[in-house]
């Protein structure tokens, strides 16, 4: 499988976090900054809780964004149809 294929599924739950701000909590105590909890893939109940600011937010959702939209059209077809 394409590495970039298998990064892009790797990113869903992140992109679908980031997607989702109505579970952002700003954590007075790290400094302004908003965390999160991302459940873990490959567990139904443990999650990681991970804090960065609004900007750092917004910069992973693009690179995720970016990374899958360079995956679906960069995919390869080796019977090339």
């Amino acid at each position: 499988m394409n590495k970039a294929v298998l990064l892009c599924l790797a990113l869903i739950p992140s992109v679908a976090v980031a997607a989702g701000n109505a579970g952002d909590k700003q954590d007075k105590k790290h400094g302004g900054l908003i965390c999160r909890e991302i459940d873990t893939t490959g567990s139904r109940l443990e999650s990681q809780r991970i804090c960065m600011t609004r900007e750092q937010w917004e910069q992973q959702r693009r690179d995720a964004r970016e990374t899958i939209d360079r995956a679906q059209t960069q995919q390869n077809n080796p019977k090339g149809g």
